[in-house]
């Protein structure tokens, strides 16, 4: 008896293991749920949905999670997803910075959910409020939004929501006039000076490593003097649905494809009634 009973509990702990493995695995390969902390995201998403993130679909990360102790950079590795981003995904990020939005590097502790502006390669625009990719007005974010920003003066804002990046002189951007800014990609190479180096500067300086300064009248990537830089990662433009109420792209600049968690896929839990189970679009 005693021999049946030892032998039932190394079973019911093995298979303990064995489904706390696998919980292990599904998260970190497959699918997470998130809870949706603000409204930046409505009507899409509301304050308190939970949400599946699909990881397949882009390529799950994999990295060392305790880097952060250390105050080192992460390391990320990415397998093969089923596609790259596309416009108009709603997309699970880790924020890209950690205190000032002056030094990229990215904080695992807090995530962001936004929906797909620009991709590498794309010029954003917002003209009278509406995004404007490659020349085309209409096709991303939320629509409706984008009309009732239109239809609104810079006097109904507090200048901290109008000003957006790079909050710099030669670029008085804001929430109705933004732009063009092409978004950067692997292999896609900018011109650099003076004027424009406020646009890609701090992701030059993650990317290389090295102080990115203007010196009489150069623009030096450690010491070396350029006139232009190719970058060696993918970056996207993200945006709230609520565009008037969304800390996104149109302030902190490029989002990072290393930071992306997933792509948002079902809402599995709502509170408003008929929201649960719900495809995300």
């Amino acid at each position: 008896m005693k021999g049946k009973v030892s032998e039932m509990v190394v079973n019911v702990l093995f298979w303990i293991c064995i489904l706390f493995v696998g919980w292990i695995v599904l998260n970190v390969l497959g699918y997470s749920s998130f809870k949706i902390p603000s409204n930046s995201m409505e009507p899409a998403l509301v304050t308190g949905d939970r949400i599946w993130v699909a990881k397949p679909v882009l390529g799950a990360r994999i990295f060392n999670p305790f880097a952060p102790l250390h105050k080192k950079d992460i390391t990320i590795r990415r397998l093969p997803g089923w596609r790259k981003a596309k416009r108009n995904d709603v997309l699970v990020f880790n924020f890209p910075y950690r205190s000032a939005w002056d030094t990229v590097c990215m904080d695992l502790g807090t995530y962001y959910v936004k929906r797909c502006i620009g991709v590498p390669g794309d010029t954003v625009e917002i003209s009278e409020g509406f995004y404007v990719i490659n020349g085309q007005k209409g096709t991303v974010g939320n629509q409706s939004a984008q009309k009732a920003l239109s239809l609104k003066s810079q006097e109904e804002f507090e200048p901290e929501v109008y000003n957006t990046f790079p909050y710099h002189p030669a670029y008085p951007w804001n929430i109705r006039h933004f732009g063009p800014l092409v978004v950067p990609g692997e292999g896609i190479c900018v011109p650099l000076s003076p004027e424009n180096l406020c646009l890609y500067k701090r992701w030059i300086e993650w990317e290389t490593g090295k102080e990115v300064i203007c010196r009489n009248q150069e623009v030096y990537i450690g010491e070396e003097p350029t006139d232009r830089y190719c970058f060696r990662r993918d970056y996207y433009f993200v945006g709230g649905d609520r565009v008037e109420d969304s800390k996104d792209s149109r302030y902190w600049g490029f989002l990072p494809e290393v930071c992306i968690v997933g792509k948002a896929w079902i809402i599995w839990k709502s509170e408003e009634e008929g929201r649960t189970w719900k495809l995300i679009k």
